[in-house]
């Protein structure tokens, strides 16, 4: 999904949370926002390129290719390791003890909900995200982005 639209999501979030947690509605929005930087460090230790509008044109472009894709095309892999099960387990254990780790868990929650409904309303994938860290290590050098 696009950085906009998650921000313009993440938004509505955090107007719907204002009334309940005042100031502290900032911390789902941004963890929410934030989370997709993952993307930006699988880029730069991929490619060796630190430069964040090359990330953003390089995943920008895949988007575009995505949309020509023909279909039994192959499927690559990257690994965005904020969005992986192992590191939502170890968000949702740092929230049962911290009202901080639980406000930002809601944020990561909200924003994998809506990258979820993508996915399930995007018919054509060029690249999707490992869902594990295990199934990345797995995945044959070739079947990676």
């Amino acid at each position: 999904m696009k950085v906009s639209t998650h921000i313009l999501f993440s938004i509505g979030l955090f107007l719907v949370l204002l009334p309940f947690l005042k100031l502290f509605a900032f911390i789902p929005l941004i963890s929410a926002i934030l989370i997709d930087i993952d993307h930006y460090f699988y880029y730069s230790l991929t490619r060796k390129d630190a430069d964040i509008r090359n990330t953003y044109s390089f995943f920008m472009q895949l988007r575009q290719k995505r949309d020509e894709k023909k279909q039994g095309s192959r499927i690559l892999y990257f690994l965005a390791i904020f969005h992986t099960i192992e590191f939502v387990v170890l968000i949702l254990i740092l929230s049962l003890f911290s009202e901080i780790f639980a406000l930002i868990t809601l944020g990561i929650i909200f924003h994998l909900i809506i990258d979820c409904i993508e996915f399930m309303t995007v018919k054509k994938h060029l690249a999707l995200k490992s869902k594990t860290i295990y199934h990345y290590i797995k995945t044959k050098e070739e079947e990676r982005l």
